[in-house]
């Protein structure tokens, strides 16, 4: 492709102007719809380029099934019936009582002549219905923040039990073959293999666009130290602090279930055991047009401790913000915070 027109669709895919670097424009290849940036002295061979071309999303065809994988998919899938059988056999009793209920009612509305409407309205003039996190019984609790459930009931139907014991048989019995045909040549999964074991590359998705960047290791590393160098936005510190980190927060989540302001559930679930540091990475930004590009730094805080706390508290962030004008006195010091997002009163 000429540099000139690979130049263009790189300006119109990152929707920024690219320099005229000759150096940069050099590294430009375009498979696709998918612009590949290669700023790394690796030489790409035909068949990388096409496995990149795909994407950074795109899943090879798999080989054999991983029998491991399969026998905890069918256990997950068995418990899920057994609990779907259990809690709706729990509550028939109770639903066939609501519809013998409401069947006697609209038989008295009709003998007397009178209509009657079961749609629930809402007087405009009243507040919304406060329910949590905005309760005003007991401690916060809601389903989105327990641990899940280890409860598998041991009585079954009889014609459950015959369903799995087919399943088992089933499995147990049947022979996989490899997945035919292919969605990947074997020079594409050969080259594929050869991205991923070269330890002097780093391959990312662009800052902007769909590009996929192809950088030395040394030079990715070394825009990294340059940017957390800068006393202006980062501090070296001599310790890993995520453990400390985590104390406090714990100590924090304990006194407010003491306080009675969260459940012991709810407590459960926000306690980190094993917390994580969170991670620092970039994105190069090609549409600056410097080689090596300069990075967006971003940090990956997936298993640190503030993770489900920051889950935590965008929760009430959303639901007081958007769906609620009143908040109970104990869940006011978060109000401060809401007050800039959206109209919230204190009780």
């Amino acid at each position: 492709m000429p540099k000139d027109r690979a130049l263009e669709l790189l300006k119109v895919s990152s929707n920024k102007i690219v320099s005229s670097n000759a150096e940069f424009m050099h590294s430009i290849i375009f498979s696709g719809e998918t612009g590949i940036v290669n700023l790394s002295d690796v030489v790409l061979t035909d068949d990388q380029i096409s496995i990149l071309s795909k994407g950074l999303t795109f899943c090879p065809s798999p080989g054999e099934p991983d029998m491991g994988e399969l026998r905890g998919d069918l256990d997950k899938f068995q418990l899920s019936l057994k609990r779907h059988v259990f809690f709706n056999r729990e509550t028939a009793p109770l639903r066939a009582s609501k519809s013998a209920s409401q069947l006697s009612r609209s038989s008295q509305s009709s003998c007397t002549g009178t209509t009657q409407n079961n749609s629930l309205t809402l007087d405009k003039n009243l507040p919304l219905p406060l329910i949590n996190p905005f309760g005003n019984i007991g401690p916060f609790e809601h389903r989105e923040f327990k641990k899940p459930s280890n409860f598998e009931p041991k009585q079954n139907p009889h014609s459950l039990e015959t369903f799995i014991d087919v399943n088992e048989w089933d499995l147990s019995k049947t022979i996989f073959e490899k997945n035919k045909p292919e969605n990947v040549t074997p020079g594409e999964r050969k080259g594929l293999r050869d991205l991923s074991q070269n330890k002097n590359i780093v391959i990312k998705k662009a800052d902007k666009g769909s590009n996929i960047v192809i950088m030395n290791r040394a030079d990715y590393i070394a825009e990294g130290n340059s940017q957390l160098t800068n006393e202006k936005f980062y501090r070296a510190i001599d310790e890993n602090l995520t453990n400390s980190h985590n104390a406090e927060i714990s100590k924090f989540l304990r006194r407010m279930s003491v306080n009675g302001e969260i459940s012991e559930k709810t407590l459960d679930y926000l306690l980190e055991s094993n917390p994580q540091t969170p991670e620092f990475y970039m994105l190069p930004k090609i549409y600056k047009g410097t080689s090596p590009p300069l990075g967006r730094p971003i940090i990956s805080a997936n298993g640190c401790p503030t993770e489900k706390i920051s889950k935590f508290v965008d929760f009430f962030h959303k639901t007081s913000a958007h769906q609620y004008q009143i908040i109970p006195e104990r869940y006011y010091p978060f109000h401060k915070y809401f007050a800039k997002c959206g109209s919230v009163e204190k009780r």
